[in-house]
């Protein structure tokens, strides 16, 4: 029984510290750039859109930037396999592109 609530408790925190990761990006073209941050299920809309800009700064600096499509949310399911149990956590991405404006 301890080892079943121990691995929950393990679970749920890993879970939790999903929402403290930054921004990832991936560059598609010459200052165009696609971004993605990943959050738990208690991680609101905001805060996972100001990782986005914040990482949409940090790429196009000095220079602003502008998104050129519509937020995507989507729902993921993780499952985890500890001590016989199976156990599910869910998160939820927010992809946005972001293209760098160019000094002229």
């Amino acid at each position: 029984m301890f080892k079943c609530i121990c691995a929950v408790v393990v679970a749920l925190l890993l879970n939790g510290c999903a929402q403290m990761f930054p921004a990832r990006s991936h560059q598609l073209d010459t200052a165009l750039y696609e971004i993605s941050a990943a959050g738990n299920v208690f991680a609101s809309n905001d805060s996972l859109l100001k990782k986005i800009e914040k990482k949409a700064k940090k790429l196009c600096s000095p220079q602003a930037y502008d998104f050129v499509d519509n937020n995507t949310i989507e729902w993921h399911e993780s499952k985890t396999y500890i001590d016989g149990r199976n156990y599910q956590g869910s998160y939820k991405t927010l992809n946005k592109r972001a293209k760098c404006r160019i000094a002229e």
